[in-house]
């Protein structure tokens, strides 16, 4: 006895036919072509395989699957499915050549400026999430003023790209009209004011176009505000290195001359002298140092500038050290 297939559009003989889980009855060869069409889908979010009739929103169950499929199909389907796991998983990535689809395991704790290497097919890529901070900040920073790094695309993406009001995936529109169709949920919306095609209503759609154009408007004045926080954080951070180092440098400056003044004492004791004199210069170079110091901070909070700084920083140095070599020398 036949059957007619509404796949097929053919008969085929009844014992080639499967009753599928749903109701639903096909012959084998039907089922098995239409699940191998659907797995070149798998990437997509919302990837289910549906029975042939998908507008009932039928889904195949796994014994409907090893009985309408060949031995290497449901190894395939086994696969894929093992693929779509761990690719949910942000440790496993796949490798990005064109004849090679082989998943790797990649330990995100562990940054490193290396290139990605696949393990069957040996293709390299760059990672840049897994960069080490202080690379990502040189990249970001040589990009930004290249226009090459993920500023500009950010900023381009902000302007021009719209997300999917279902799945939130990103869309870049290329031509064609308003009516889109998401590739990763399927949903169907309009450009202009991202409301469902079905029951799109021209009148909000004009009011959504308006309010798109000044949130655009809005994001450039934030891009430019931004812009100057960076200005005013990089001119902060400066200020609080070079003060951080102004006090380092003052410091050593400081414990050089408490060490030639320790050991200038300890000559004047092994000498088995120490006088008036001698006592008054030592007492008046430690007080220099104090002093010189002083104004240098005074000098760097009033002022704020890198020469006039250094000079100061250079004639504390003269006059403290100078002072030391005069002693040494006269006495």
């Amino acid at each position: 006895m036949t059957e007619y297939c509404p796949v097929c559009l053919m008969y085929e003989n009844k014992s080639n036919f499967k009753i599928l889980s749903c109701g639903c009855s096909f012959c084998k060869y039907a089922v098995s072509e239409w699940v191998i069409a659907q797995l070149e889908n798998y990437y997509k979010e919302n990837f289910v395989l549906s029975c042939p009739k998908a507008i009932l929103g039928h889904i195949l169950s796994e014994t409907d699957l090893k009985t309408c499929l060949t031995s290497v199909q449901y190894e395939q389907y086994q696969m894929i499915s093992l693929k779509r796991l761990l690719l949910k998983n942000p440790q496993y990535r796949q490798c990005p050549m064109s004849k090679c689809n082989y998943l790797g395991w990649v330990d995100t704790n562990h940054k490193c400026a290396e290139k990605l290497v696949c393990g069957k097919c040996n293709g390299k890529w760059d990672d840049p999430s897994l960069y080490p901070t202080t690379n990502q900040f040189l990249n970001n920073a040589k990009g930004f003023w290249k226009g090459t790094n993920d500023f500009w695309s950010y900023i381009w993406k902000e302007i021009w790209v719209k997300y999917c009001p279902k799945c939130d995936s990103p869309i870049e529109k290329n031509g064609g009209c308003f009516h889109m169709t998401c590739q990763h949920c399927a949903y169907e919306f309009c450009w202009d004011c991202l409301q469902p095609y079905r029951n799109h209503k021209t009148g909000l759609c004009q009011v959504s176009v308006g309010y798109a154009w000044g949130l655009i408007i809005l994001m450039i004045i934030g891009v430019i505000i931004r812009l100057c926080w960076i200005n005013d954080i990089f001119s902060a951070l400066m200020g609080f290195l070079l003060y951080k180092f102004i006090l380092f440098l003052g410091a050593v400056l400081t414990l050089w001359l408490y060490i030639g003044t320790g050991c200038l004492i300890y000559d004047y004791k092994r000498g088995y002298y120490v006088g008036t004199e001698k006592l008054i210069l030592i007492g008046s170079l430690v007080c220099l140092c104090f002093i010189g110091i002083y104004l240098m901070y005074c000098f760097y909070i009033y002022f704020f500038e890198i020469i006039k700084i250094t000079s100061i920083l250079g004639g504390a140095f003269v006059a403290n050290f100078g002072a030391c070599f005069i002693i040494y020398k006269k006495y």
